[in-house]
């Protein structure tokens, strides 16, 4: 039986097996991720690459808590960063009361229709993919919003455009929802800036689906 790292998240323990397991870290800040939901919490940047992050004790349905460890995982051979409360190490045999983490299936309920590649491993530790298993990439498009940095699913850009105008929509005063007018046409906006703080300046429009 191989070696395994017990998880803890919200009190639910599960068990990864540790040649998946590529870094393990204390929890930090994370670029949020529009248009995703928990448990998806954002991107972390890992070695200097950019790494989805997500929260397994959302996963598995609890609440999730601040702080905690994050473990990065190969799944299909692409980083996967999980934020959790604690790990601990276990030998072979031990650590049998945490269920196994089927990692690939994790992925694919936190990202609804991405087709997630199974592997198998190998007698060396490395990775096999499933014969015909199709692999999932996460494209990012990273846009600077005032002094944050977001990162939107290239998958649901259309295009990026500049801005002619903007203005509020009547009856809707929370500053954020406007009209644009992107290169001759006429569009619902959401803004992710304040109002006037980019007054002298350029100002971009990413049309999403």
């Amino acid at each position: 039986m191989d070696a395994r790292l017990t998880v803890v998240a919200d009190g639910i323990r599960r068990g990864i097996v540790m040649n998946r397991v590529r870094r393990i870290d204390e929890a930090g800040p994370v670029t949020p991720l529009p248009f995703t939901e928990a448990p998806v919490e954002g991107v972390a940047t890992v070695d200097g690459r950019p790494v989805l992050q997500l929260n397994l004790a959302q996963a598995l349905g609890q609440s999730a808590r601040p702080g905690g460890k994050v473990v990065v995982v190969a799944v299909t051979g692409v980083p996967v960063a999980l934020r959790v409360d604690a790990v601990h190490a276990e030998e072979p045999g031990e650590g049998a009361d945490a269920a196994a983490l089927d990692l690939e299936q994790l992925v694919a309920k936190a990202l609804p229709g991405a087709q997630i590649e199974r592997r198998a491993l190998t007698a060396g530790g490395g990775e096999e993919a499933a014969p015909g298993a199709a692999r999932r990439h996460i494209a990012l498009l990273m846009v600077s919003v005032g002094d944050e940095v977001l990162a939107f699913p290239a998958e649901r850009v259309e295009r990026v455009g500049r801005v002619e105008s903007l203005r509020s929509l009547p009856g809707r005063d929370d500053g954020h929802h406007a009209l644009a007018s992107v290169e001759g046409e006429l569009l619902p906006a959401r803004r992710l800036v304040a109002a006037g703080s980019t007054d002298g300046a350029d100002t971009w429009a990413v049309i999403v689906a």
